[in-house]
């Protein structure tokens, strides 16, 4: 996993075994932290240079609601977690990112990966179901 964000690519740190099963989860920037989607639910930690992670990250999950699992893309206070196996795509509001709201989860017969979230709109690329659009 690296970090893109500088001249040249750093690898990020992994120093606690933190980051996810890449079947099941991935990362994404989401403001000064790294999200992390992992044990149906997401972590969120400050990527450190050096130093010592909190090897006791929560997880935070949909109050009440489905667990989920995936690649997640965030903009803003939106997340969009796709499960690339099961065909689960999760929709979140994360404006308050301990306690993320559901939007809406539904499932594609295709094999979603990483979605666009635009002003409004989310574009998911669905493998041989094609590219789905669909409202916020």
């Amino acid at each position: 996993m690296s970090d893109l964000g500088a001249a040249q690519p750093a690898n990020l740190p992994d120093p606690i075994g933190l980051l996810p099963d890449m079947k099941s989860g991935g990362y994404a920037a989401c403001g000064e932290y790294a999200l992390l989607t992992r044990n149906g639910g997401y972590s969120i930690y400050k990527p450190l240079r050096e130093g010592e992670y909190d090897s006791e990250m929560p997880v935070y999950r949909i109050s009440g609601g489905p667990a989920f699992r995936g690649k997640p893309t965030v903009r803003e206070n939106i997340l969009v977690a796709c499960d690339r196996i099961d065909g689960d795509v999760t929709v979140l509001d994360i404006s308050d990112l301990k306690s993320p709201k559901l939007i809406r989860q539904f499932k594609v017969s295709g094999n979603p990966d990483l979605a666009f979230i635009g002003d409004g709109f989310v574009l998911l690329p669905a493998g041989r179901q094609g590219l789905i659009k669909f409202e916020l």
